[in-house]
């Protein structure tokens, strides 16, 4: 190979790792088993329920560019002494390769926790059909099974802090019946590794 040859063979490889796809495509290792911590803050709407706030959080893992994993809590602001509290574990898959926006969906399942007093004011219809007649405890809880399902963009905002507006639809269920709480939030989560665009 003569002298120009390998000069030429240089600057095409120089060429290659110093291009802006190269570069992106470097970037995907920062998200690679990636950790990240989210805090959350919304508003909340089931059939019979007041429109109330909702706060939360969870810890989620990056499994590769496309599939993460997120555990989360979130906890509807209690009105007339009627107190909610889901918990979930879902799969959040991206519909784009990453750029500073990503749209993705997400599902999974996990537990409703619902506690009312019934002398405080009605009860919704889910839970209602589920007192005894003539119970004579006012407070009353509820443990349920619930299907989780979430829709929304990913936005960066900076290397490790990106922002989700997202609607959640927790469906919960109990045998044959299902109750359907939606829920409408901005997710805030921190990248313990760094967030690049690219991958």
């Amino acid at each position: 190979m003569t002298r120009n040859a390998v000069l030429f063979a240089a600057f095409i490889v120089g060429q290659t790792l110093a291009s802006p796809t190269f570069a992106q495509t470097a970037a995907t290792h920062d998200w690679t088993h990636g950790t990240t911590l989210t805090g959350q803050t919304g508003a909340a709407a089931a059939p019979s329920a007041d429109t109330r706030a909702t706060f939360g959080g969870g810890f989620g893992w990056t499994i590769n560019r496309w599939t993460s994993i997120e555990a989360s809590g979130v906890w509807l602001v209690p009105r007339n002494d009627d107190h909610g509290f889901a918990a979930n574990l879902m799969a959040l898959v991206n519909l784009t390769r990453h750029t500073r926006v990503v749209p993705f969906v997400g599902g999974g399942g996990g537990l409703y926790i619902a506690s009312f007093d019934t002398s405080a004011g009605p009860v919704p219809g889910f839970y209602q059909a589920r007192i005894p007649d003539g119970s004579a405890t006012a407070h009353q809880t509820f443990t349920d099974p619930m299907f989780a399902f979430s829709g929304g963009v990913d936005i960066l905002a900076s290397g490790r802090w990106t922002i989700r507006p997202a609607v959640d639809v927790k469906l919960v269920t109990d045998g044959s019946s299902a109750y359907t709480i939606t829920i409408a939030a901005v997710h805030i989560a921190y990248h313990f590794d760094h967030h690049g665009v690219g991958r």
